[in-house]
């Protein structure tokens, strides 16, 4: 065993994992024994507060006081631990990585067991294998090797934050104005949910409001699960960020990675397989009010009426009518797919006017309406 105790000698330690980073959870422990070791450089050990300063930061090491001796537990009674660094760098730099991994926490071996469909009656397993503590669990499942290619898939989360309750500030923080894939963790049950957005500290805003969360619980386990369970028995990880128009993808990948108990659906982004209520559908159009018809204060000329007549001759939009549309609308801020029966089922919902939809097919649009809807044709 070696054991590195001078300050002097810990300055190599420091300087070999600054250059080579952890990856596990240790990182975290890392990086508060590092504060420590600069907090002794400074020769702050010796003063009271600092003594303090250093109680304080074991106290969030390991496990903490739990191993203290009844001496330390009476002489620092009021310490107010401080909150782990969150581990935002997961990524491997070097692929011999694995290696090193390997050469501390794997083994190799051979399982032979009875079996009576091989002629010798025996049958011959080969197993690799590596261990971790139980916190890096997301380390290990299906992150070290990918199944389908047996490649190694150094997939981890950008960033942890293990206390959503008092990092709300420094997640709002990180994440502004990133788009990108996240999971909540329950550290109660261990249930998750992933989901993505667009503009992910928006998307935070809105589970950090007790307000957006009563309003909507009733469409959704995580946010009945926030309120039931509070913020501080969730950890919340950035699986990944990426731009915009990959979310869904991505979202997809980490839905069938982690087959997330809380997700009502499976299928990234969308309501497929869900029946809106009228409900619902009269929310939506009431989330929309105020916002004005392009005919709105106008009057459209004979000629404008003939043409509005004739693009709808042979299409009343009635449900039962063969030429009537269904319509699917995708609301790029909710991450939300909905079906309408046609057309102006969907303008009537959005209070906007029909031709606008119809406008967007005519003209093969592929940009978003107001940088939020994008129709397609079912």
């Amino acid at each position: 065993m070696l054991r590195v105790c001078k300050i002097k000698d810990l300055q190599v330690i420091i300087h070999h994992f600054e250059e080579y980073s952890l990856i596990t959870k240790k990182q975290a422990d890392y990086l508060l024994f590092k504060m420590i070791v600069e907090l002794m450089n400074r020769k702050e050990h010796l003063t009271k507060e600092g003594l303090n300063k250093i109680i304080a930061i074991k106290s969030s090491m390991n496990k903490g006081l739990m191993q203290a001796t009844n001496e330390l537990k009476v002489a620092f009674p009021n310490i107010n631990t401080i909150v782990r660094p969150s581990v935002l760098d997961y990524k491997i730099k070097d692929s011999h990585w694995l290696a090193g991994f390997t050469e501390g926490e794997s083994n190799f071996g051979i399982r032979i067991t009875s079996s009576k469909s091989i002629e010798t009656g025996k049958s011959v397993s080969l197993i690799f294998r590596i261990t971790q503590h139980k916190r890096d669990i997301l380390l290990m499942k299906k992150q070290i090797m990918n199944e389908n290619r047996g490649k190694p898939d150094f997939h981890l989360p950008v960033a942890t934050y293990e206390n959503a309750d008092i990092q709300k500030e420094q997640i709002s923080v990180d994440n502004k104005r990133k788009a990108g894939i996240y999971r909540w963790i329950n550290k109660v049950n261990g249930k998750s949910y992933v989901g993505s957005s667009t503009d992910l500290s928006r998307r935070f805003r809105h589970y950090f409001s007790l307000k957006s969360l009563k309003g909507s619980k009733g469409a959704s386990y995580i946010n009945r699960s926030l309120l039931k369970y509070g913020y501080s028995k969730f950890k919340l990880e950035i699986l990944k960020y990426c731009s915009p128009e990959k979310c869904i993808k991505w979202e997809q990948y980490y839905f069938d990675l982690f087959n997330p108990e809380y997700n009502i659906l499976k299928n990234a982004g969308s309501s497929l397989g869900r029946i809106v209520s009228d409900e619902t559908k009269a929310k939506i159009s009431a989330a929309n009010k105020g916002r004005k018809s392009p005919w709105f204060g106008k009057t459209p000329s004979e000629e404008t009426r003939a043409k509005l007549s004739s693009s709808m001759v042979g299409n009343t939009n009635s449900k039962n009518q063969p030429n009537s549309l269904k319509t699917q609308v995708t609301d790029l801020e909710l991450n939300t797919k909905t079906i309408y029966n046609s057309m102006s089922a969907a303008a009537r919902a959005l209070n906007i006017d029909r031709k606008i939809i119809s406008n967007y097919f005519n003209r093969n649009q592929k940009k978003p309406y107001k940088g939020r809807y994008i129709f397609n044709v079912l």
